[in-house]
């Protein structure tokens, strides 16, 4: 199925399907931002540096 359509949020679209949800990450992200952050198998791919935890996830989120 298609995608419903996209709305803006400020520089980040909104994205919706069934299945799933695209949207700006938000501060209550940070915990699970940062362990993805610190999967070495996300860094072979991704150019940025781990984040130590999840306060530098809350800087890098509002950085955003």
């Amino acid at each position: 199925m298609p995608a419903t359509g996209t709305q803006r949020e400020g520089a980040f679209p909104v994205l919706r399907t069934p299945r799933l949800l695209l949207r700006r990450p938000e501060p209550h992200d940070a915990e699970a931002l940062a362990r993805i952050m610190r999967d070495p198998r996300v860094h072979r791919y991704h150019a940025s540096s781990a984040l130590q935890g999840p306060n530098e996830a809350v800087d890098a989120i509002h950085s955003l």
